[in-house]
């Protein structure tokens, strides 16, 4: 009689086989299994769901924004309320919003760049306002340092240097090793004039006044020292040197202060 080469179940053999061991976890976790595996499908179709919304939102914000630029075709004020919409309620959550919001930024800072009026100024604090959503919203965005040198010169066009420095010290910063570096010098002319035109705020008293100058005329020297940027910035900064030199001169001298230069800032909307 041959001898039977079957292991019996509870020998050392058996238990070390692993398909036996195999049967053995799927009996004892099979209820744990058939919960994880439901799960892992309604995982899958919520995901596919999720993922459906997101592109029908899309697909409706970019028309919304779309409908916006033809329908205010030659009117900036319609342009720009109706963008203010394609970024705003079920919009608000699409990757459409950062463009929209660009785009009304831009629309404001035409009108602003019109003769002041009471709607000009109303429409240059909203560009404000647009310009600080998106700057919140999107702070690693590409046009992020774009953002923050239209939002500075929209502070600048309202009178508000400090915050506009702030805003452009802060953009410096930010944008140190990005492919937005070719901003540096436009922003950093930027924040000399706004410590310029913060100097002018304190004309009546010497000492502030004086040593306000010379911030300003530090941050113009630094800029003048750049020779590979643009030669109008680099031109406008040492003029600007000669100047405050003066205007420092007479200060000490206790001559009356020349009139401020102008304020005429050029508002570069962002480039989408």
């Amino acid at each position: 009689m041959s001898e039977s080469t079957a292991k019996p179940a509870g020998s050392k053999e058996a238990q070390d086989d692993p398909v036996q061991k195999l049967a053995k976890f799927l009996r004892e976790y099979r209820r744990e299994l058939i919960v994880l595996m439901v799960l892992a499908i309604g995982g899958g179709v919520v995901y596919a769901t999720a993922q459906h919304v997101q592109k029908r939102a899309e697909k409706k914000a970019w028309y919304a924004i779309y409908e916006a630029q033809i329908k205010g075709r030659g009117d900036p004020i319609g342009l720009a309320d109706r963008l203010a919409k394609a970024h705003s309620g079920d919009h608000r959550d699409t990757m459409a919003a950062s463009y929209a919001i660009m785009q009304e930024v831009a629309a404001l800072a035409e009108i602003a760049a019109q003769e002041t009026d009471e709607e000009t100024d109303k429409r240059l604090d909203q560009a404000i306002a647009a310009a600080e959503e998106f700057r919140q919203r999107y702070a690693s965005h590409f046009f992020a340092p774009q953002m923050g040198l239209t939002l500075g010169q929209l502070l600048m066009r309202r009178g508000d240097y400090s915050r506009a420095r702030t805003v452009l010290e802060e953009t410096k910063k930010g944008m140190a090793g990005t492919q937005q570096e070719y901003l540096l010098p436009e922003v950093s002319l930027a924040a000399a004039q706004c410590l310029e035109r913060e100097a002018d705020l304190h004309m009546e008293e010497k000492g502030e006044y004086i040593n306000r100058l010379d911030k300003a005329r530090d941050a113009y020297m630094d800029i003048q020292t750049k020779m590979d940027w643009p030669r109008s910035i680099v031109g406008t900064a040492q003029f600007a040197v000669i100047t405050i030199r003066e205007r420092i001169r007479a200060a000490e001298a206790g001559e009356t202060p020349a009139a401020p230069v102008p304020d005429d800032v050029d508002l570069v909307p962002p480039r989408p």
